[in-house]
């Protein structure tokens, strides 16, 4: 940014996000796109350095010591900004300096583009969560795709770069803590809080047959158990490994499908109803002992207020989980229609904000949020983040082709699934601990997925 450096506090959600994040996992999501056009390195270099004048957290560190209380960590903007760099076609990510991040020397995103496989280019970025969720980055893409395009003359930079400014206050918009609701202990926040607490999911089982170069008998450091015993000190050699399903998507086919089905499901609950029984699969394969174990899917929440949504990038996401046991699934549950009730529920009350109040309530205390992210058992199975009807102006020289969306993985989470619809297809995009999941099984399950959403 153009002016003298400035420094604003983190909220409690951006705190949670650099309080759980690891050398050996970040709290980094991918997004990868595939343009028709072969783009100049140099025009996308310098629309990226517009844009991020007007997406001010894009190009910000973060710095403890600037804050004025102590504990309290604080976004330092200055002139900074993503550097652009040239990796290898179907090459990203192959080295751990790939996806390490050091937010007190860096910048919250990376790009990276490439020549891709059947020409045009293939244009990798890596975010920080703790700076922005993937709909925030979406409008940072269509900004850079304008950008490019016709670039944007300083009077416009500046009006949009000084109401940013503006508005970085108001990055929280949407998110509605109920206090009040919580005197009352039978309420739906409540609810919501003990079905959290009240028993543990578990973790993936190590498929039978793992990748041979990427095998847990080759990773000495590697241990699947993740138990209240754990060593944070532990840093596992991380292997993630990208994986994508493409099938035709029309909204009419699905409306016609949806009729059928024994609930009014939208496609968000069918996905988790099929990604439920798909994992269910996976632990019946892969089990030792046969245990009927609970599995957990951490679902993202959009917590914006369309009239008030923040017109830069920014983190206005929360997370519900959804549990089911092993068994239930396997024995023919009507796991879809649960689904659907619950996520219902959830939108209805707005409770996608427990998780919003409760990192507030961390967020006063002194080191609660770091002991609370610290608790090595696993928090959530599997991960699932659907972007919805993703847009994008069609415009000869910058045209978007494909979309893929990989949300992070955490310790004890060795899988996440990014879904989105785009150009008359709808996207699956697996990111994978390949030390745990074959690329086999993945494939597998990926297969199912697409089998059941088709």
């Amino acid at each position: 940014m153009s002016d003298s450096p400035m420094r604003l506090p983190l909220y409690s959600f951006e705190h949670y996000m650099l309080a759980d994040s690891r050398t050996s996992h970040p709290m980094a999501f991918f997004l990868k796109f595939e343009i028709a056009e072969e783009l100049d390195p140099q025009r996308l270099k310098a629309a990226i350095k517009q844009c991020c004048r007007f997406h001010p957290l894009l190009a910000a560190t973060v710095n403890r010591r600037l804050s004025r209380s102590w504990g309290r960590w604080m976004w330092h903007f200055s002139d900074s900004h993503p550097s652009l760099d040239v990796h290898q076609t179907d090459a990203y990510a192959q080295s751990r300096s790939d996806w390490s991040f050091d937010l007190s020397c860096e910048v919250c995103l990376r790009i990276s583009m490439a020549a891709g496989a059947e020409g045009g280019t293939e244009l990798w970025l890596q975010i920080h969560h703790a700076c922005s969720d993937a709909k925030g980055i979406l409008q940072f893409v269509r900004d850079v795709q304008t950008a490019y395009l016709h670039p944007l003359p300083e009077a416009e930079i500046r009006k949009r770069e000084l109401a940013a400014r503006k508005d970085l206050n108001k990055r929280s918009a949407g998110f509605g803590y109920r206090f009040l609701s919580y005197f009352n202990p039978f309420s739906p926040q409540w609810t919501r809080i003990w079905k959290y607490f009240i028993h543990r999911s578990r973790p993936l089982h190590v498929s039978r047959s793992p990748d041979s170069a990427a095998s847990p008998k080759n990773s000495p450091a590697f241990s699947p158990a993740f138990s209240p015993a754990f060593s944070p000190a532990f840093s596992p050699a991380f292997s993630p490994a990208f994986m994508t399903a493409r099938t035709p998507f029309q909204d009419e086919a699905w409306q016609k499908q949806r009729q059928k089905l024994s609930v009014p499901a939208t496609l968000n609950d069918r996905l988790l109803q099929a990604l439920f029984q798909s994992m269910a699969d996976h632990q019946s394969r892969n089990s030792p002992n046969g245990k009927d174990h609970w599995i957990r899917i951490g679902v993202p929440i959009d917590m914006r207020d369309e009239q008030h949504s923040p017109p830069f990038a920014c983190n206005c996401s929360s997370l519900v989980f959804l549990d089911q046991r092993v068994e239930r699934i396997r024995n023919g549950a009507d796991v879809l229609a649960e689904v659907h009730h619950e996520m219902r529920h959830v939108k209805q009350h707005r409770l996608g904000s427990v998780f919003q109040d409760v990192l507030a309530v961390l967020h006063t205390l002194p080191a609660a949020m770091w002991m609370g992210v610290r608790d090595m058992r696993c928090a959530v199975t599997v991960a699932a983040s659907n972007l919805g009807p993703v847009e994008f102006p069609i415009q000869d020289g910058f045209s978007i082709q494909k979309i893929d969306f990989y949300p992070p993985l955490r310790p004890g989470t060795a899988m996440s699934l990014g879904m989105s619809t785009y150009n008359g297809q709808l996207n699956l995009s697996l990111n994978f601990d390949r030390r745990i999941i074959s690329k086999p099984d993945a494939s597998r399950l990926l297969e199912q997925l697409s089998a059941s959403m088709s």
